[in-house]
């Protein structure tokens, strides 16, 4: 089970419109050079009923660790590991 987010966690996700999102995917498909592919990603976003490879959903993207050592009674950082998780786990 995920924590709850605290609310300078939670301003990472800002709200935002569909009429935003749809402005954001198509500046996004023109800066990549091919307009018409934001059609395709929003009609995806559009019916979310149906799982599509374009369904929006928060995951998380990576698992930092950081790794310590005590030393002389403190704690000392050594270095922190970072893992992906496969997508969808």
């Amino acid at each position: 089970m995920l924590p709850v987010p605290s609310p300078e966690q939670q301003e990472c996700f800002p709200d935002y419109t569909p009429a935003e999102l749809e402005r954001a995917v198509r500046a996004h498909a023109h800066k990549a050079g091919d307009a018409t592919e934001a059609d395709w990603w929003l009609a995806g976003l559009r019916d979310p009923s149906v799982p599509t490879p374009v369904t929006p959903f928060v995951a998380i993207s990576a698992v930092r660790v950081k790794v310590e050592v005590l030393r002389k009674g403190r704690w000392v950082e050594v270095t922190t590991v970072v893992f992906q998780p496969p997508m969808g786990c």
